[in-house]
């Protein structure tokens, strides 16, 4: 009984600590996630008063939970897209259990 116990728990806290491998995700999934959202731009209130006609993506990807790189940032969107107006700022999350994690935020302006 004592050993049934020592792995179930032993399950439990690798499920607890591998569960929030794609926490930044307003929804997740256990095994694969694909959610885009709407984010808030950190950058002031956006825009509405001109028509955006340049878009620019920035990334962060992970590989098996032990490696995360990348600028996700909403500047490095801006940067990347050369963006001085912004517009519209929105999020994209997509996971694939711990193998693979990667999240874009897509910013829109001029």
């Amino acid at each position: 009984m004592k050993k049934q116990i020592g792995k179930l728990s032993a399950v439990a806290l690798s499920v607890a600590l591998l569960a929030g491998c794609a926490a930044n995700s307003p929804v997740t999934g256990g095994l694969y996630t694909g959610v885009t959202h709407s984010g808030v731009s950190t950058g002031g209130i956006l825009d509405n008063s001109f028509k955006a006609n340049k878009e620019g993506v920035s990334s962060c990807t992970a590989v098996l939970g032990l490696i995360a790189v990348g600028d996700c940032s909403e500047d490095a969107a801006k940067r990347n897209g050369g963006i001085t107006k912004v517009h519209s700022v929105k999020h994209k999350s997509t996971s694939l259990y711990v193998f693979f994690s990667n999240y874009k935020t897509i910013v829109t302006g001029e």
